[in-house]
């Protein structure tokens, strides 16, 4: 990194994060007015508001880091033009790719230090900022839904399971039936009182019942038994399978959902739309900024409210072409990877002709 690398990326962090602050402050405006009439009708204490706000207000910061990026690019290089540094620069002998080599280098390692926060806690402040504000302010008392009623999945390949009453946080099943499936046909079954969670040898072990085996002759065999240690090993929070949004999972999580969804012969379009929009989630971030570096090096305006405007206006163009691109795939029309991939493919291929010309 040599003198001129290392002064233009020094331009870079201001600019980002007075950017990042202004959006933060935003955000929080945005938030608040929005919930204001649950906040004021609410029991809940001044503590509970406030812990809110600190777990909600850095995850949409997280979110509003690409614009806050693509701000400090269009400043930093508007900045450079309006100082004449630019053109001094260009006239020494400097080409442009070397003047905006920096900003793309800075630009990248928000768009990488972002999603790695996000992947590590951005899942965490949205689920907990949602259960504060549901369960702590408005008062929903089911919110966490710990507890589900009249249950019948499909736990596994070949194991259909019903259940009058699921514990999830305790591990507890009531009125249990545990019905195995061979060629179509029930070969054997599970009838109990009630079904625990071991998490010591991860399977679920049933108590006060009854093992019916259809496998010979009819009407089959029955043996009942105190205990019973069955095969079944998928955990208590993974019997249940619910609609879930992407913010509310890592991709590691939702790995875990599409294995679970695959294994109970349920559709995983949705899901793995999910993962595909999350790993193209910083390459789309790095895209915007160099569709803005383009933009400035072309137009060389040195209005910042322009800037401001054009930051918000290429984001949000972005961002609609990639929603769009999510709802066809969490609706089946297009596969998971074209929904996540071909936005970024189409904006690439803009951001790199631009760059080509704005390098002339």
């Amino acid at each position: 990194m040599g003198i001129m690398f290392r002064y233009i990326a020094r331009k870079f962090w201001p600019a980002f994060f007075f950017g990042l602050a202004v959006f933060a402050v935003l955000v929080f405006l945005g938030d608040f007015f929005d919930r204001v009439n649950v906040i004021v009708k609410s029991q809940a204490g001044i503590a509970v508001v406030l812990k809110y706000f600190a777990h909600s207000i850095p995850f949409w910061m997280l979110n509003v880091v690409p614009v806050a990026a693509l701000l400090a690019c269009l400043f930093t290089i508007s900045g450079m033009m309006a100082n004449g540094e630019w053109v001094a620069a260009v006239s020494s002998g400097y080409r442009p790719s070397q003047l905006y080599r920096p900003i793309v280098f800075c630009s990248a390692l928000v768009c990488l230090a972002n999603f790695a926060v996000s992947e590590a806690a951005g899942a965490y402040l949205h689920s907990t900022a949602d259960t504060i504000f549901e369960r702590d302010i408005r008062g929903k008392t089911n919110w966490s839904n710990n507890v589900r009623n009249d249950v019948v999945v499909q736990a596994g390949s070949n194991q259909f399971l019903s259940a009058k009453t699921l514990h999830i946080r305790e591990g507890t099943m009531e009125r249990v039936l545990l019905d195995i499936h061979k060629d179509g046909k029930v070969v054997s079954q599970v009838d109990a009182s009630s079904a625990v969670w071991n998490s010591s040898f991860r399977r679920w072990v049933f108590y006060d019942g009854t093992l019916r085996d259809f496998s010979g002759p009819p009407p089959g065999m029955e043996t009942s038994f105190i205990s019973y240690k069955s095969a079944l090993d998928v955990k208590p929070a993974n019997l249940i399978i619910d609609k879930v949004w992407p913010e509310d999972l890592n991709i590691r999580e939702i790995l875990t959902r599409i294995s679970l969804l695959e294994a109970a012969g349920l559709p995983s379009y949705r899901d793995e739309t999910y993962m595909h929009a999350k790993l193209a989630a910083p390459f789309a971030h790095l895209l915007i900024c160099l569709i803005g570096i383009t933009f400035a090096v072309k137009v060389r305006r040195t209005n910042r409210m322009l800037n401001f405007a054009v930051a918000l206006v290429l984001a949000f163009l972005f961002w609609w072409a990639l929603s769009m691109g999510q709802a066809a795939g969490e609706g089946g029309m297009v596969p998971p990877w074209v929904a996540g991939w071909l936005p970024l493919g189409v904006f690439g291929g803009a951001a790199l002709l631009g760059l080509r010309a704005a390098s002339r």
